[in-house]
């Protein structure tokens, strides 16, 4: 995460996007030769269909004047890979300690580390609780909060942690979809109905 801040200093945005769309290529390399656990044909089919329906959702993030520099591209490449990678760790540790252990240990330790990291901008901390800030912040946290519940969740109980990496690539999608049911960003809608359409045809190849 400090690596992905640090990247978008750097690249824009859309740049950003479209390279995070390369974590789960690298989960699905790292639990095959970590884990041992690979995909089966029909699978492998399913996944790389989600993965390109999110880079397709995200290329017209690419269009008009962008930033971008060797730097801002290195970091955004390491924070992908760690990332990647990290998801394999966390599924192999939900394999050896209890579920409960694991949210107490791990997202502790990561709450630790956040409070750390972010302490020397605590006298920012009043805008959290600002009126106009605080129910965005509020929301934000609880959304953010299920998503990872939900997440570890599904590494814990599921078989093959490729099969949720690829799956989770089709929150580029669903973002998209989102943006323009709630904030009416119709701009490149054809693009996005394409692939939210190749992208469910991805997730259902995914689960037969």
């Amino acid at each position: 995460m400090v690596l992905a801040f640090r990247a978008n200093r750097d690249i824009d945005a859309g740049h950003y996007t479209i390279l995070n769309n390369i974590a789960p290529i690298v989960t699905i390399i790292a639990a095959t030769v970590l884990l041992s656990e690979s995909l089966s044909g029909l699978q492998l089919l399913g996944a790389i269909i989600i993965i390109l329906s999110a880079f397709l959702v995200t290329l017209p993030n690419l269009s008009g004047k962008h930033r971008s520099n060797s730097v801002g591209v290195m970091f955004a490449l390491l924070s992908v890979v760690i990332l990647g990678l990290g998801i394999v760790f966390e599924r192999w540790m939900l394999t050896r300690i209890d579920y409960g252990a694991y949210l107490v240990y791990g997202w502790g330790a990561q709450t630790l580390w956040m409070v750390l990291l972010a302490w020397p901008e605590r006298k920012n901390l009043n805008l959290i609780f600002a009126k106009k800030n605080f129910n965005h912040v509020i929301w934000y946290a609880l959304t953010n909060t299920f998503k990872g519940v939900f997440f570890v969740s599904a590494l814990k109980v599921t078989t093959n942690v490729s099969l949720v990496s690829a799956a989770s690539s089709f929150t580029a999608v669903s973002v998209v979809l989102a943006a323009y049911i709630f904030l009416k960003e119709k701009q490149w809608l054809w693009l996005k109905i394409l692939s939210a359409i190749i992208g469910t045809i991805g997730l259902i190849i995914l689960n037969i």
